[in-house]
């Protein structure tokens, strides 16, 4: 429903910062949650993050520019990833072994059945209604979720007593610089020239130390089967993610769908999903990490280049059904593997710094791919549309370092047949 609630806010130029907003705040909030959790455990951390979501959505729903509406993302995202981070972390504290891969399993159907009706329903009030209405139900269900788990989680997490309430400086500090260094960043990238040029060293400046304290060793080098885990998720992220924010637009803003539709095809991607984390959780111990990772980075790339053939040279609907169908299979075989083995590290009471290192390079991912889009884009500008093809053949081409790096990084990634 974006693009619709864009048109009427007439916003369209900040159709991008709309997401950027969210996941910036999503990565302050994942950094800072995953130190709180493993000082206070993730109660207090939870009944915050759904207080924070729920005013969020209340400032969208009553949004009167496009402006606000970002705002209001921000306070999204501030909620939604300390609830990420909370998820991970209690999957890390209660299972272990086969019950934590039937876990994630479980975690991931309950991400994907709601993707394969909301974005159905989303299209469908959008278009016979008001986007408002959306955003007055994700309250409702948002207060029922908080009611209903709350009192179920765990009242403790990890060795640290929960009476420790005051998070570290350094936590504070490495959040702050994560999101600050990524916004300047992206803020360079999309400003270009020399002012943006400035901006974009100076927010890696401001992004790279804090970043470097909040990954684990050699991440960017991927030294390790933990780092190479996660740069493979980040990279797998960014592709799909990145793919699935500037779908709707593409398919709208050239005539191909109505939102109805391209919520179909949203759908279709979670379906995919969903159905392979099921085959995962069976066929996992038989046939192995290292070639469902491999099956998993083959079929990203056929499905993004499909997409991109799709939407920019066939002007098919049915052939974007399918590529988007393929690309959802695969991330439904990447994720929930790369969540095993990073989980599979964990160390006891540092559960919360686990699930913020897992959130992060999600977030990461995502929030490059969408603004290296944006930049690339510039949907408020004339002749965005004619732009649009550099921004999928470029997606393409990051699909193509997923079996780079497995390649380069087997060592790595054959460590992983210990926790087949």
């Amino acid at each position: 429903m974006l693009p619709s609630v864009a048109a009427d806010l007439k916003g369209d130029g900040l159709y991008g910062a709309s997401f950027l907003a969210f996941l910036l705040s999503n990565l302050a909030s994942l950094v800072t949650a995953g130190y709180w959790i493993d000082r206070v455990g993730v109660m207090r951390p939870f009944a915050l993050a759904i207080a924070l979501f729920c005013a969020g959505l209340l400032l969208g729903m009553l949004a009167p520019s496009m402006g606000v509406f970002v705002l209001g993302r921000a306070l999204q995202g501030l909620g939604g990833g300390a609830i990420q981070a909370v998820v991970s972390a209690v999957i890390v504290m209660a299972w272990q072994g086969a019950a934590r891969q039937r876990a994630i399993s479980w975690a991931t159907t309950s991400w994907m059945v709601p993707a394969l009706v909301g974005p159905l329903v989303a299209g469908g009030v959008t278009m016979h209604g008001n986007w408002r209405y959306v955003f007055a139900a994700l309250i409702v269900l948002a207060l029922l979720t908080l009611i209903m788990v709350l009192p179920r989680l765990p009242r403790s997490g990890g060795a640290i007593p929960t009476t420790v309430m005051p998070l570290p400086l350094r936590a504070v500090r490495d959040a702050l610089g994560v999101a600050l260094g990524t916004g300047i960043t992206l803020f360079g990238l999309n400003r270009g020239g020399y002012t943006g040029n400035a901006a974009l060293l100076c927010g890696l400046a401001v992004l790279w130390r804090p970043l470097q304290a909040s990954l684990p060793a050699g991440f960017w080098a991927a030294r390790s089967t933990l780092a190479a885990a996660l740069l493979l998720r980040l990279l797998a992220c960014a592709v799909f993610f990145g793919l699935e924010a500037w779908l709707p637009w593409t398919v709208q803003r050239t005539g191909l769908a109505t939102p109805l539709v391209a919520g179909f095809i949203l759908s279709a991607s979670a379906a995919g999903w969903t159905a392979a984390t099921w085959w995962v959780d069976g066929a996992l111990p038989r046939v192995g990490a290292l070639r469902i990772l491999w099956l998993a980075s083959a079929l990203l790339l056929l499905g993004s280049g499909l997409a991109c053939a799709a939407l920019t040279y066939y002007s098919s609907i049915a052939l974007a059904f399918l590529a988007w169908t393929i690309a959802g299979f695969g991330m439904g075989l990447c994720y929930p593997v790369v969540a095993t083995l990073a989980m599979a590290s964990a160390e006891a009471g540092r559960e919360g710094h686990l699930s913020m290192m897992m959130g992060l390079t999600d977030t990461l991912g995502i929030t490059a791919a969408i603004g290296i889009g944006a930049a690339v884009l510039r949907a408020d500008e004339s002749g965005a549309l004619g732009r649009v093809v550099g921004v999928w053949q470029g997606f393409v081409v990051l699909a193509l370092c997923l079996p780079v790096l497995l390649w380069w990084r087997r060592a790595q990634f054959d460590a992983a047949r210990a926790v087949d």
